[in-house]
């Protein structure tokens, strides 16, 4: 990333490659677990347009990425063409996946989910016991 700013080129192993006049930059960091990655002096953090922190999404935000996951795993099972032998395991799948779930049971998912990231709404004891609310994975899962 840095090199691709400074020099304007990449470096794969051994191999270096131009990048094009025109060029962009994106990088992601998880500021939870920052394994592999180090606070970035302020010399290089000036080479950055903007910085953008992107928080939990809320309550009908999290039902909507619900619902689509849903809908793109059982558009995926329905076009799957694979020569996989385990055919009772995708028509498991898919027979899961064909389970009507009401609206209230997805309310009540995302709203376990955001208990885990304000616990303190619905109790302090939780409050204490919740250190960090789970992420939009959590609800798909």
């Amino acid at each position: 990333m840095l090199e691709a700013m400074a020099e304007k080129q990449i470096s794969v192993g051994q191999t270096t490659y131009a990048l094009p006049e025109l060029f962009l930059v994106m990088a992601t960091q998880n500021p939870i677990e920052q394994e592999g990655t180090y606070p970035l002096p302020e010399a290089q953090l000036d080479r950055f347009l903007l910085h953008l922190e992107v928080d939990y999404p809320n309550e009908e935000s999290e039902l909507a990425i619900l619902r689509l996951n849903r809908g793109e795993a059982q558009g995926e099972l329905q076009k799957f063409e694979g020569k996989i032998s385990q055919e009772t395991l995708f028509k498991a799948r898919q027979e899961v996946l064909a389970i009507h779930m009401a609206d209230a049971i997805e309310r009540y998912i995302v709203r376990l989910v955001m208990a885990t990231r304000q616990p303190d709404t619905y109790s302090q004891k939780l409050a204490n016991w919740v250190e960090m609310g789970v992420s939009p994975r959590a609800t798909i899962a």
